[in-house]
């Protein structure tokens, strides 16, 4: 909510409303689901139950921040993610810095997700707006932090033998097309 808050504010009924969409933005599949069984004129039960026939997996895929809430690593990355993102947008580096790194030891995916983020913008915060108050310190630890990162997961981790068998299991072609409910 607070890099909500600082990117658009909260001083309107319509930004409030972007908050709601933001957190809950998923809900407007359940709100679709729900009024095409009203207008089918179907009974209150299969009403209630099919409201999630437009959100994929129903409603277990999460495509919003709001139901992500109800799993405690879920949110828990969420904060990170969002936190760091907020303390970026408020130039401090240092709180940035640490809170990537906490997701970098605690998620391998996401963390690589938000070095690569941050990799990128601080470079080009960095190099393509010289007159910005960016650090040269940040992009460098980032890109410290990046290559700490992948030597852990992909050479330190790959001594170890059951890591390896692991490895391989995500390196199958785990595939399933875009419009996939199974």
């Amino acid at each position: 909510m607070a890099l909500y808050e600082d990117i658009f504010g909260l001083d309107t009924r319509t930004k409030w409303m972007g908050l709601v969409l933001f957190l809950w933005g998923g809900g407007v599949l359940c709100l679709a689901g729900f009024l095409a069984n009203v207008f089918q004129g179907i009974g209150m039960h299969p009403l209630l139950e099919d409201t999630l026939r437009f959100d994929p997996f129903k409603g277990w895929w999460f495509l919003n921040l709001g139901r992500n809430l109800i799993l405690p690593t879920e949110a828990y990355y969420h904060a990170l993610f969002f936190a760091t993102i907020y303390f970026v947008r408020r130039k401090n580096y240092a709180r940035a810095f640490l809170l990537t790194a906490i997701m970098s030891y605690s998620q391998p995916f996401t963390g690589v997700e938000l070095i690569c983020v941050l990799l990128v913008y601080s470079v080009f915060e960095r190099f393509a707006n010289p007159e910005g108050k960016m650090p040269l310190i940040f992009p460098l630890a980032i890109g410290l932090l990046f290559f700490l990162h992948m030597s852990y997961y992909f050479y330190f981790l790959q001594q170890n033998p059951e890591h390896r068998l692991l490895f391989g299991q995500w390196a199958l072609g785990w595939y399933l097309g875009f419009n996939s409910t199974s």
